[in-house]
């Protein structure tokens, strides 16, 4: 880790006992990949807790004696709780949690780590081999797998490290009620803007929209998250699939037809407003972690409801029901309601996709639907097994899909596709607004937050819907007129 010695002598001043718990006095010579993971997860919690020891110090107004050796201290331990975290990460993604000396996989060959000697390659995540000397940053894979953090990626975009911030919840509270450290002042005037707003610093905006994503059915079916870097962004899409040919001796090539096409990531706003008290922000605690997460799953609500069902009109993302070139499922397109008593729509829509060499990854569904399942019996009244067919495809509900929908009022959908051909583009800043007048005479005030974001899909034929569907034992509408 790259300490200062300055910086190294103000932690072995202010927070000794944190260094001796992790055994290394000279935090230089600290190696998180020389640690076994049980030592790895105690040096966590106690860098954590010298570190919290540390901010307890420097809360209150009165001055502290050495509050900037202290504050210097505390970043330092920031910084090697950093370092383990990143080595934790590493070790989880791999699935190989023993020690690992000098940093290399002991399971891969010399010369073919999964890291390289650049520290700001957190992972080797989204670092390309073919990169050119000089750091080609555009050259770097900007797609996130629902595994991956916009943290991560964050950190790649800006090799120069952000000043340490507070956490989410901390710059939150500190937007009404003031910064209570020097950390949180720096935090507010990196983010102030002259409209009275703040843009979340980079790093939390990640922070909150990696919340966002894991409350997210979207995203946990497999949908890819990219991170866009201004208005309009072009990528491509499969149209058709070439056709090869066999060719004679001479014979010219066939030429298929249109293979690509483009898709412009245009970004639209979503906002949602909180209000909270000012005695709640000043006595709660755990406004940090609630308020945060409430934002996050607010946001996540409306990214799932438009990533399914967006119309594609006015300001709105068009989701994936509206696609215009959706695989049709025999039987099972728009029109007269279909009663659904076993799994028939889930292996016909496996086998559309199939003919257009798709797959399913997942099937989303509403809640009702998801019940009606499990309900479902045999002949001798035990409960209908999938065929194997679908067995191990996972099924997802989620609130966002309504079963008051179609002709009857009473109808649903079932969506199935290979979801990693999914793409969320989204920008990466988050800008939140304090409302102070707005709710003065209540003593509240309101955090208006908002983000952009579009949908697309590399492939709409690796998608089918199952329109107009009602579970067997629900009441069939009886036709208009």
């Amino acid at each position: 880790m790259k300490i200062s010695s300055s910086r190294q002598l103000n932690i072995r001043q202010h927070a000794d006992a944190a260094l001796r718990a992790i055994g290394s006095r000279d935090v230089k010579l600290y190696q998180p990949c020389e640690r076994s993971w049980s030592d790895l997860c105690q040096d966590a919690r106690s860098i954590k807790d010298g570190a919290r020891s540390l901010a307890a110090k420097l809360e209150g107004d009165a001055a502290v004696e050495h509050a900037t050796e202290i504050e210097d201290a505390f970043n330092g331990l920031m910084e090697v709780y950093d370092a383990i975290e990143k080595e934790r990460d590493r070790r989880n993604k791999l699935g190989y949690k023993d020690a690992w000396p000098g940093g290399r996989d002991p399971r891969r060959p010399v010369g073919d780590d999964i890291d390289g000697d650049d520290d700001d390659d957190d992972d080797g995540q989204f670092s390309s081999r073919s990169e050119p000397a000089g750091g080609n940053r555009e050259a770097r894979t900007n797609v996130l797998t629902p595994n991956l953090r916009m943290v991560d990626w964050q950190r790649h975009q800006n090799s120069n490290a952000q000043s340490r911030l507070p956490d989410l919840g901390s710059y939150l509270r500190s937007m009404v009620l003031g910064a209570k450290n020097e950390t949180e002042r720096r935090a507010l005037m990196e983010g102030s803007d002259s409209a009275g707003g703040y843009t979340v610093p980079d790093r939390l905006s990640a922070e909150l929209i990696d919340r966002m994503r894991g409350m997210s059915v979207v995203n946990r079916v497999g949908a890819v998250t990219v991170p866009l870097t201004s208005n309009k962004h072009t990528i491509a899409k499969i149209v058709d699939d070439p056709e090869p040919q066999f060719r004679g001796e001479g014979d010219e090539v066939h030429e298929s037809g249109v293979t690509f096409g483009p898709v412009v990531f245009a970004p639209k706003m979503l906002a949602v407003m909180v209000r909270v008290t000012r005695e709640l922000l000043e006595d709660s605690l755990n406004i940090g972690t609630a308020l945060p997460d409430l934002l996050a799953k607010k946001m996540a609500e409306k990214l799932d409801r438009v990533a399914f069902l967006g119309s594609g009109t006015d300001s709105e993302p068009r989701g994936v029901i509206n696609f215009q070139n959706l695989t049709d499922t025999t039987g099972f397109a728009a029109g007269a309601p279909k009663v659904m008593s076993d799994y028939l729509p889930f292996v016909r829509a496996r086998t559309a996709l199939r003919q257009v060499n798709a797959d399913v990854s997942a099937y989303v569904m509403g809640v009702r639907e998801e019940g009606a399942l499990a309900e479902f019996k045999d002949t001798t009244g035990q409960p209908l097994q999938p065929p194997k067919l679908i067995a191990d495809v996972p099924m997802y509900s989620t609130n966002d899909i309504p079963s008051n929908s179609g002709p009857g009022n009473n109808e649903s959908v079932i969506i199935a596709g290979d979801w990693r051909k999914l793409m969320i583009g989204m920008r990466n800043e988050i800008t939140i607004e304090v409302l102070r007048e707005r709710y003065a005479s209540t003593m509240e005030v309101g955090f208006l937050c908002w983000m952009r974001f579009d949908i697309a899909a590399e492939h709409e034929q690796a998608f089918t819907v199952l329109r107009n569907i009602i579970p067997d034992g629900y009441e069939v509408a009886a036709p208009a007129g």
